[in-house]
């Protein structure tokens, strides 16, 4: 397969994977069979539009045991424009075009990543900001294949245990044992929370403040965080960039994100952030609203008037009123926002998030219906094996019927 995995800029990167993909290349580009550890430069010979040219490039050749996908794989780094001729070359010595995500699927079926760490890539692909790249690298990082099979090894061992006991009743479970079960499960889930926690994609949830410039959205930024992080000035405009610092507000961890005033130049951030965002908190000042024309807040929006301390009377207009100068109305904005911010159980999550919460549902069965938490922690198994892509049976059997006398 093969495909063209670059985006905006001044090269052309052509990817390929694929048994025999290193001979291909080797005779359409005179580039060695045998990789080496480092990039190889070549001279194509290539028929465009304007006309038969050398053009020149860098390769690099990557062994099954070294590549992203763990087969042969080949990356062709010429100038821009040139990379779809690079694939029609490669197309006509039969290699096939890549379909979305084949690359990472082959990975994942080869064994080289797990169902979480091609999560967390796709993630860190379209990641907009430095949070979701910092959150998406660290899930990549914690979610190792070793790392989920201790959990996933942990975890059948519990399970053969219960399945034993419902699967002969001779033996009956006793109270103390189902309290050593519960802390396994206990223990097992702060186990995979930690890998959570590490790199939890969406956990968050995001508020973004918005509105005109000079409204005092940095200053309110500051005043609800307790702490001057981001730049204030009685110039408009002064915020030119977005800032993002996580709080907690009434014990909920939040990211709250500040933005430029609403112009024409930063029309495409904002639009991309107001898209991200789990809250919008709509900021304009007492003096840039007028009663006779109240604004509307957006969807998923929150309107606040800021500089309250002004006095300005603005009668009719729905909104809630603070001070970030003075701080009137901020423990109000603050209870307000809690209160709109989506139910944390709402979010799926990726697999190990799903891993956790069937944990924690099982932890609630164990002590009263032990069949239901059995069926739980079948399907936190499941999840378990598919991402590791594993046999969910594999190994169960053998410590289920370990228990009995050797003989029997």
């Amino acid at each position: 397969i093969a495909a063209l995995s670059s985006g905006e800029g001044a090269t052309d990167i052509v990817r390929a994977s694929g048994d025999g993909i290193l001979k291909i290349c080797s005779s359409e580009f005179s580039l060695p069979q045998k990789p080496t550890f480092h990039a190889h430069p070549v001279s194509l010979r290539l028929t465009t539009p304007w006309g038969d040219g050398e053009f020149s490039g860098v390769a690099l050749l990557f062994r099954k045991d070294r590549s992203y996908t763990r087969e042969e794989m080949v990356e062709l780094h010429v100038g821009r424009g040139l990379g779809g001729w690079v694939l029609r070359r490669l197309f006509e010595r039969g290699v096939r075009h890549a379909k979305a995500g084949e690359f990472t699927m082959r990975a994942f079926l080869n064994g080289r990543i797990t169902l979480a760490q091609a999560e967390a890539i796709n993630a860190l692909v379209r990641a907009q900001t430095q949070s979701q790249r910092r959150q998406a690298s660290a899930k990549l990082l914690f979610a190792t294949p070793q790392k989920l099979r201790e959990v996933y090894s942990s975890l059948q061992a519990i399970r053969a245990e219960i399945e034993a006991q419902l699967d002969f009743p001779d033996e009956e479970i006793d109270a103390d044992d189902v309290k050593k079960l519960l802390q396994r499960i206990r223990n097992l889930r702060n186990q995979i929370g930690a890998v959570s926690s590490k790199g939890e994609l969406c956990g968050i949830p995001r508020v973004v403040i918005t509105g005109p410039p000079n409204a005092g959205k940095s200053s309110l930024l500051n005043r609800i965080v307790g702490r001057d992080v981001a730049l204030v000035h009685p110039t408009a405009g002064t915020t030119r960039d977005w800032i993002e610092v996580e709080t907690q507000i009434y014990g909920r961890r939040i990211l709250l994100v500040d933005t430029p005033g609403e112009a024409e130049p930063f029309k495409d951030l904002l639009t991309t952030l107001k898209n991200e965002a789990d809250l919008l908190i709509e900021v304009v000042g007492a003096e840039q609203i007028s009663s006779q024309k109240p604004r509307k807040p957006q969807k998923r929006g929150l309107l606040v008037v800021n500089k309250a301390d002004l006095g300005i009377r603005l009668e009719g207009v729905k909104a809630l009123f603070v001070s970030a100068l003075t701080g009137e109305g901020v423990e109000s904005l603050k209870k307000e926002i809690k209160a709109r911010l989506p139910d944390a159980s709402d979010s799926t999550g990726g697999v190990v998030e799903r891993v956790a919460t069937l944990l924690k549902e099982a932890e609630n069965l164990i002590e009263g219906e032990i069949e239901l938490a059995a069926e739980v922690l079948r399907d936190a198994a499941d999840e378990l094996a598919t991402t590791l892509n594993a046999d969910p049976t594999d190994g169960l059997l053998e410590q289920i019927f370990g228990r009995f006398c050797i003989g029997k």
